[in-house]
């Protein structure tokens, strides 16, 4: 799996979470795995669980489930896409980037009624191989014309300098996963 094979996929996965989004209003999380014979093969939630993607553990059960996948079958490719809410720092948040990093941990309502971040809707697409990760946040606006997609941000990072729940590939310990063992708060 090159790179330019996993950004013309991910780029595939942006095509089709516009359509489903102008279609039936929504995209739910989407899992793909590449096997080097087999292809992609997609995966989803099952219906009525995708609320699972807004609970911390629940995440790390469901990741953990496909980094397994991904090693005992042997595949060279994964995508994780999903509908979020990103943040983006108004004119006025921006004279406040000192204060800013206080504030973060208590959520958008916050930030957003204090005048320094609106919410915007956004595809969020981590893409990764063996030895790299691309990460893209595609937002959008909803028309009643359909889905306009806006200027997105894309960001390849060597996989030795990836980390966190969705990491695949690698270095494969708690520590680059996000996981903190000795963290009571985890």
């Amino acid at each position: 799996m090159t790179k330019n094979e996993l950004e013309a996929e991910a780029n595939r996965v942006i095509v089709g979470a516009k359509y489903l989004l102008e279609l039936q209003g929504n995209f739910p999380a989407m899992f793909l795995v590449h096997h080097p014979r087999e292809g992609w093969q997609n995966s989803q939630l099952p219906a009525g669980s995708q609320h699972l993607m807004n609970s911390g553990d629940a995440k790390r059960e469901i990741f953990g489930f496909f980094r397994t996948l991904i090693r005992e079958r042997g595949c060279d490719g994964a995508i994780f896409a999903s509908d979020t809410w990103q943040m983006k720092l108004t004119t006025e948040g921006e004279k406040h980037l000192d204060e800013y990093q206080q504030h973060v941990d208590s959520g958008f309502a916050k930030l957003v009624q204090m005048g320094w971040a609106m919410r915007e809707e956004a595809l969020t697409i981590s893409a990764q191989n063996k030895d790299d990760a691309l990460l893209i946040v595609q937002p959008y606006r909803r028309l009643t014309s359909g889905i306009q997609l806006l200027a997105g941000r894309r960001e390849w990072f060597p996989q030795a300098n990836f980390g966190g729940r969705q990491k695949m590939f690698g270095d494969l310990r708690a520590e680059n996963l996000g996981e903190h063992p000795d963290d009571p708060a985890r």
